[in-house]
């Protein structure tokens, strides 16, 4: 891991390191066949990494015990490419089934409701975008408006006024805060 470049896709194939690195990087979903997005990488320092839908950074000593294989650049088309290892699943959201009763899309709600985002999902640059845009895991969002034919639609997140597509917004799963309209 240490020799990959910013950008790339990598599949863990081995981890070389012994049972107390192997459990660390298991508590972060870096196991072997996990895919990794190479979020900044140092020159042979630290890289920073995503996976299971969080970032990580991590230090020379291990990305140097992290074995992995680049995976072939498929054509992205926002999410929309089976191939993409971050596509959205319908019928098995990112959630566990125990919460699944909580979540629900962004694009469902309305306006006035507010929430929490519980995961992002879509392919590597449609979730790169939606991170830059501060929509992370636990942000607190308000639903302000939609455009009047339903598209876009305009939240409040981190006290920024936001436009989204309807479509866009159908990768990001959120928990509906009781109470709201």
């Amino acid at each position: 891991l240490k020799d990959a470049k910013t950008g790339e896709m990598m599949e863990v194939t081995a981890l070389k390191g012994g049972s107390t690195l192997n459990k660390r990087c298991a508590s972060m979903g870096i196991i072997k066949s996990a895919m990794i997005e190479v979020l900044n990488a140092n020159n042979g320092g630290q890289v920073i990494v995503g996976c299971s839908g969080s970032r990580y950074v991590l230090g020379k000593g291990i990305t140097e015990k992290i074995i992995v294989k680049r995976v072939s650049e498929e054509k992205c088309m926002m999410g929309k490419n089976p191939a993409c290892p971050y596509v959205k699943d319908l019928d098995q959201p990112f959630i566990p089934a125990c919460r699944r009763d909580l979540a629900e899309t962004l694009s469902s709600l309305k306006n006035g409701d507010k929430g929490v985002i519980i995961r992002t999902g879509g392919c590597k640059r449609l979730r790169r975008r939606l991170f830059e845009m501060g929509l992370l895991n636990g942000a607190e969002f308000e639903v302000v408006k939609y455009a009047p034919l339903k598209d876009p639609m305009e939240i409040i997140v981190r006290g920024s006024h936001l436009s989204l597509r309807v479509e866009e917004a159908e990768y990001i799963i959120v928990r509906k805060i009781e109470g709201q309209s």
